[in-house]
């Protein structure tokens, strides 16, 4: 059994497993960095660290949405660099079976999800959409390392 991390993007929940979670921020003023893909947002600062800011909305091929007083930023890590994720809301953390999830299913999904897709759950009359983060953070790397300035 993993705890997950359950945030919303438009009316579909996701989830990311909580060792990945280093915080859960309100949304900060960010600093749009040129030659990034368009769903890097820009590196906001956190606690004196510069930390970049991927919208979710717009890697999931969603339209781009200005955030709300809902909107948090999922902050993660991955070899000790932190990248934030920009959602619609964060509601909880659940702790959720492995034989709740199905990973057959991310064969069906778009791109952009299946890329980023671990699994589905239904739990507890919710399906969620289980999300790698690594795969997210690898892409988002792969954008930010196109900044030449």
């Amino acid at each position: 059994m993993e705890k997950y991390v359950v945030f919303r993007l438009e009316n579909e929940s996701y989830a990311i497993e909580v060792s990945s979670v280093q915080s859960i921020e309100t949304v900060q003023p960010t600093t749009r960095l040129p030659y990034t893909e368009q769903f890097v947002t820009g590196l906001m600062t956190l606690r004196g660290v510069l930390v970049p800011v991927v919208d979710l909305r717009l890697y999931f091929g969603l339209d781009r949405r200005e955030p709300t007083p809902e909107s948090r930023v999922v902050v993660v890590s991955k070899d000790e660099k932190l990248t934030g994720l920009l959602v619609d809301s964060a509601t909880n953390v659940i702790d959720i079976p492995d034989e709740d999830i199905d990973f057959s299913l991310s064969d069906v999904a778009g791109y952009a999800t299946k890329t980023a897709l671990k699994g589905i759950a239904k739990t507890d009359g919710m399906i969620i959409a289980l999300l790698d983060v690594h795969k997210i953070l690898d892409t988002g790397s792969e954008a930010m390392a196109t900044y030449t300035g």
